[in-house]
């Protein structure tokens, strides 16, 4: 069970940052704090991992 978590954690944690995108101004490294990341560094890699962009990319886009 533990493994599951592992691998689920960041896909969540990741969803929630990107609510936080969708809906707020805040900076990017204070949506991976509030988002369970340490590191800003983990929270990008993470995020391009699952999303296929940076979380700037990410915001960047939603504006066009």
């Amino acid at each position: 069970m533990e493994g599951i978590f592992k691998l689920k954690a960041p896909q969540v944690c990741i969803g929630h940052a990107c609510k936080r995108l969708l809906s707020s101004e805040e900076n990017i490294h204070i949506i991976a704090n509030k988002s369970g990341f340490n590191s800003v560094s983990n929270f990008n890699r993470f995020f391009k991992e699952i999303k296929g962009k940076t979380p700037g990319e990410f915001k960047k886009h939603l504006v066009m």
